[in-house]
Parts: C-alpha cells; sequence; structure tokens
C-alpha cells in the first residue's frame, strides 16, 4: 500500500472521531487514546499527527518499533525545561529500552545512546489558512 493509499484509509477510518487510540509509545506510556478534533470541529494538529504516523507504519515505509512520539530530552542545562519532540524515527528498535532507562534511572549513557541513534525528528504544526492570507496582505 503506497502512503497516499494509507493516508486515505486514515481519512476514512477517522474522520469523523472525536478520539484516537495511539499504537506507538507515547513518552513512556502506551495505548493512549487522543483528541483528534478542536472545539469548532475542525481536525487539531494530533490529527495531522497521527494521520502521517498512521501513513508511513501503514504503508510500510517505517516499522513503529522504531518510533516514539512526545519524547523529552534534556537540553544540558539542569534548570531548562526539556525538549519534547513531536516524533523521532531510531534506527535501532532497542531504542524504548534506552529511554525508559535514561528517564527512569537518569542514565546519562542511555541518553547519549538515544542521540547517537536518531534518525529523523518530526514536528508537526497546524496553522489556519486565514492567518496567513492576513498576514499575505
Amino acid at each position: 500500500m503506497s502512503f497516499v493509499e494509507s493516508k486515505n484509509k486514515f481519512d476514512k477510518q477517522n474522520a469523523h472521531r472525536d478520539f484516537f487510540n495511539i499504537f506507538l509509545p507515547e513518552h513512556l506510556t502506551h495505548n493512549k487514546e487522543v483528541k483528534l478534533i478542536n472545539r469548532d470541529g475542525s481536525k487539531n494538529e494530533q490529527y495531522y499527527k497521527w494521520q502521517f504516523l498512521f501513513s508511513i507504519v501503514d504503508s510500510k515505509l517505517f516499522s513503529k518499533d522504531y518510533i516514539g512520539t512526545e519524547l523529552h530530552f534534556s537540553k544540558g542545562n539542569k534548570n531548562s525545561a526539556p525538549l519534547k519532540i513531536d516524533a523521532v524515527i531510531f534506527d535501532d528498535k532497542a531504542w524504548f529500552g534506552q529511554y525508559e532507562d535514561y528517564h527512569l534511572h537518569n542514565n546519562m549513557e542511555a541518553l547519549q545512546w538515544l542521540k547517537e541513534h536518531i534518525l529523523v525528528v518530526i514536528e508537526f504544526k497546524k496553522r489556519r489558512f486565514k492567518k496567513y492570507q492576513r498576514s499575505m496582505g
């Protein structure tokens, strides 16, 4: 199945749903449910995030074993809030064990391992077209 076919499959299954049961780990949790729509009924950033992630897994571009969502990484300064990344694709499926070791045991070697095995970092943003239209004149 192609990426576009998988995207269309996601839309068909979820376009009218308020919530989605995620199939990838989110930070340290599994099997979480996320909201897909805003109060006004429009699709939110989570919709597009999970549409994309579903599509790359369903189309077999990447295995779900290599992908984590809402991952928290230290910026290096003890007083700084962690960097929260929407999705990360790693080159080794052992990433989740390393991620747990870093967060649950403050293992800095595990953090270094994670940094060395990142393939892709993904950040999702949904902006309303009207904002662009106004700013463009």
